[in-house]
């Protein structure tokens, strides 16, 4: 055989395209190898370059965390990146952008009004963009910006840290976006009340989870009919009389899965007796060896609950929480001080449980899941048994 045949040859055969798409969707753009290989793919051919853009600007995401703000390369990829936007054919791809800034130290270097003017000059070509996170660690975040993105992008997530739902522009860019699925916003500071304004709840149609700061409670006057889920953070119970929280708690009562995360009282009954149609709870107090009173439940319509317990048992606490309440069928126990979850079936230890990271799970319908497989449970037990 002659060295000529047994060379590579010059041009790659010509591959159909949905092969070619089947091999570069192999590529996991999170991995650095993999990211280095796409870029370069980029330079190939014009075929492989189109094919290429999509991985790699499908998920955009900056991260600074524990590192001084003029070494970290963050702030030049997102000048960067908004230089060049008008004329990056890659950004219409983009699915899911984030910016999180974690700043760990007593800076005055970082300019937060030059991350929202950028953030502006790449909102406006997002155009396909659903998933938005922003989150400046101790900085209130500007809506403003989020204004300029395409009327036309299906946004279906957005959260935003240190922004309060009082804010003027927030409220003028979710009157507008009545795709949205998913809003979680967490306050910087309570704003006057002078500064308040009902939420026009009318644009929000399809909202299914809403994760907010307890004190905006107050901006929503009228009920979310689409809402399956919500989060409260940092509600304080102690400093309200029941009353008091059962009248912000109403437009919310046709819920069936609430968090009540960084809770800071031990009683949960008021909140409990909003919601009469509450199916799956989840309770993460401020302080996890904190005791929560949960006799309120007895008389609630709970399948699932997710708790933390500094009971020297868990089993214990489970079986007890599984006798009090009937229409309890899994409950999720998070010990403390190990901090390991275990899952109780009626009446049986089932076994530890681990949760998905992912930053969108719907944590309910996971627990739904749970709830099902359960009830599947007890009816195989109850037949083997007679």
């Amino acid at each position: 055989m002659t060295p000529a045949q047994n060379s590579i040859p010059a041009t790659l055969p010509e591959l159909p395209l949905e092969v070619l798409s089947a091999i570069i969707n192999e590529f996991d753009p999170d991995k650095h190898e993999d990211r280095q290989t796409l870029r370069s793919l980029l330079f190939a051919c014009r075929k492989l370059y189109l094919l290429a853009l999509r991985p790699l600007y499908q998920d955009i995401s900056f991260s600074q965390e524990g590192y001084e703000w003029d070494e970290h390369p963050f702030r030049h990829e997102l000048a960067s990146l908004a230089r060049d936007a008008k004329t990056n054919p890659g950004l219409k791809y983009t699915a899911s952008f984030s910016c999180i800034l974690v700043h760990n130290y007593a800076d005055s270097t970082v300019s937060y009004d030059k991350i929202d003017g950028l953030i502006g000059d790449i909102a406006p070509f997002l155009i396909n963009v659903r998933r938005i996170i922003i989150s400046l660690e101790s900085c209130p975040i500007n809506a403003l910006p989020l204004q300029s993105l395409p009327s036309s992008a299906p946004i279906s997530h957005l959260k935003l840290s240190e922004c309060s739902l009082t804010c003027k522009h927030l409220q003028a860019f979710l009157a507008s976006r009545p795709t949205l699925k998913w809003l979680d916003v967490s306050a910087h500071e309570d704003p006057p009340l002078s500064e308040r304004s009902a939420l026009v709840v009318s644009a929000l149609l399809h909202l299914l989870s809403l994760s907010i700061d307890a004190r905006d409670i107050v901006v929503f006057e009228h009920p979310l009919a689409s809402l399956v889920n919500i989060d409260l953070c940092g509600y304080d119970m102690m400093a309200l009389d029941p009353p008091r929280i059962v009248s912000d708690m109403a437009p919310f009562a046709s819920i069936t899965a609430c968090r009540l995360s960084s809770l800071r009282s031990i009683d949960i009954s008021p909140v409990v007796s909003s919601f009469p149609h509450l199916e799956y709870l989840w309770v993460h107090p401020e302080i996890p060896k904190q005791d929560i009173d949960y006799s309120a439940l007895s008389s609630a319509k709970l399948k699932y609950l997710r708790c933390y317990s500094a009971h020297p048992s868990a089993r214990a606490f489970g079986r007890m929480m599984l006798d009090t309440v009937k229409t309890l069928l899994v409950i999720d126990i998070t010990t403390v001080p190990i901090y390991q979850t275990m899952r109780m079936y009626k009446p049986d230890y089932h076994g530890p449980v681990f949760y998905e990271s992912d930053e969108w799970s719907r944590w309910w319908e996971h627990a739904g899941r749970a709830v099902e497989l359960a009830s599947r449970f007890e009816i195989v037990k109850s037949s083997s048994s007679a």
